[in-house]
């Protein structure tokens, strides 16, 4: 009967010990933290190493259900593009917004800066986009 939240930053590959022991429960769903395409994740994501993210996040897709998380701020937002296109083919993003350390909050944006990431959002298919521009707008009443 047991239900299994496995939250990872994909760096580490399932054994066959851990799919044995897996297989037994009623329920797995991994959360796989990926906070940029290639590059950028493993520049904002200290001892990532994107090949190894991928082979093993198509390994987990292959048999368990899934998620891939990202978790946006200042150091990665201009990334969200390649990130969207790239997701396209798992179907499972989603995103929230950094609030700490307050300097890499994206509401510390310049406006030139929030208004390209709001072009971004509106033209990418960018999972709680409405959150993320309520944040930038500093009006998150509607989500309290």
């Amino acid at each position: 009967h047991l239900e299994v939240e496995y939250f990872t930053n994909g760096m580490h590959r399932l054994q066959n010990e851990d799919y044995d022991l897996l297989s037994q429960c009623k329920r797995v769903h991994f959360t796989v933290s990926i906070d940029g395409y290639g590059i950028l994740n493993d520049k904002v994501r200290k001892g990532s190493i994107w090949h190894v993210i991928e082979k093993n996040l198509h390994e987990i897709a292959d048999t368990f259900d899934y998620t891939i998380h990202t978790t946006i701020h200042k150091n990665n937002w201009h990334g969200l593009p390649d990130l969207a296109t790239w997701t396209k083919k798992y179907a499972r993003w989603t995103t929230n917004v950094l609030t700490y350390p307050k300097e890499l909050d994206i509401i510390n944006l310049d406006n030139s800066e929030k208004q390209l990431l709001t072009s971004i959002l509106n033209e990418y298919n960018v999972p709680n986009k409405k959150y993320i521009q309520a944040h930038l707008q500093g009006n998150l009443s509607q989500y309290s």
